[in-house]
């Protein structure tokens, strides 16, 4: 059951076969005669109670809208780096890669037996440059996939 309070004109003209008027104390203590009311010919509780016809129109609505809704967000869970060390001398270690132009954004160079991660088959590996997490100052980048080894090593 819907309760409104609007104006029994307007109301009546869309939903008159469901509508029943009530006056009450409050509506005839104000004054008929001024503004609006008295357009409108005096206030009224509209309480308009809905068919069962109505009231399965609405739950099938309701349930087919709320089919359409996604009930969670897709996505992966993150991996965690497999333990990895650089077995090359020296190994550039760059912010970004860009498939147009190579590394880009040399943050530093690793040495022999700095500790990375990087776990093959779940993190991109780019024409040779793979994401690397460097487990020194914890962030992020690329490196050769040819200086990664020694994995679960440590």
């Amino acid at each position: 059951m819907v309760i409104a309070m609007v104006l029994r004109g307007a109301v009546r003209a869309a939903w008159s076969p469901r509508i029943r008027t009530h006056r009450t104390p409050l509506c005839d203590a104000l004054p008929s005669a001024s503004g609006l009311l008295s357009t409108w010919g005096g206030c009224s509780f509209i309480i308009a109670v809905m068919s069962t016809t109505w009231r399965a129109v609405l739950a099938l609505t309701t349930a087919a809208a709320s089919a359409l809704v996604p009930v969670g967000v897709a996505h992966a869970d993150p991996t965690v780096p497999e333990h990895a060390v650089i077995v090359c001398d020296s190994a550039s270690f760059y912010a970004n890669y860009d498939s147009s132009s190579g590394p880009a954004g040399l943050k530093r160079t690793l040495s022999r037996g700095d500790k990375v991660g990087h776990t093959r088959g779940a993190h991109p590996v780019y024409n040779g440059w793979a994401a690397t997490f460097d487990f020194g100052p914890n962030d992020w980048g690329f490196v050769r996939q040819e200086c990664l080894g020694g994995y679960g090593s440590w």
